[in-house]
């Protein structure tokens, strides 16, 4: 992830297809930061998860906060996806959405993180409408 630019701006730049391109350095500046799947893969994730990005209109995240997206590698379980949003000023991890991962029973979860790094599952569901009014009424 090279620039951190708030979630409002980002929401802008994927509606304009900023990201459209599979290439390394434009899922850089969308704001991949680590990955262990194929770089080819990067783009189809990105647009997965911009789709659910981009229907957040809580001011307060999209003004204060910026993404950046983890594709995680377990030692015991498949790889799977995470976006995190992070606060622009001092850049804390505010929230964390594991995707898809086998370590829970659920499609997605949300994990809050407060003084540093003491995280609280706040959320917990298979419905992706669930987890987009989680974030717009915060």
């Amino acid at each position: 992830m090279r620039e951190r630019i708030s979630i409002k701006n980002w929401i802008e730049r994927f509606n304009n297809g900023d990201f459209e391109n599979p290439d390394y350095n434009t899922q850089c500046n969308a704001g991949w930061f680590d990955w262990f799947c194929n770089d080819t893969s990067l783009k189809r994730k990105t647009k997965k998860m911009g789709n659910i990005i981009k229907k957040i209109t809580n001011e307060k995240i999209l003004n204060e906060m910026y993404v950046f997206f983890k594709n995680n590698c377990p030692m015991a379980h498949p790889l799977y996806d995470q976006f995190n949003f992070c606060d622009l000023n001092n850049r804390d991890v505010g929230y964390c959405v594991d995707i898809d991962c086998r370590f829970h029973t659920f499609k997605y979860v949300v994990f809050e993180y407060k003084n540093g790094f003491d995280d609280t599952i706040v959320l917990k569901t298979d419905n992706k409408k669930e987890l987009i009014d989680f974030f717009n009424n915060l």
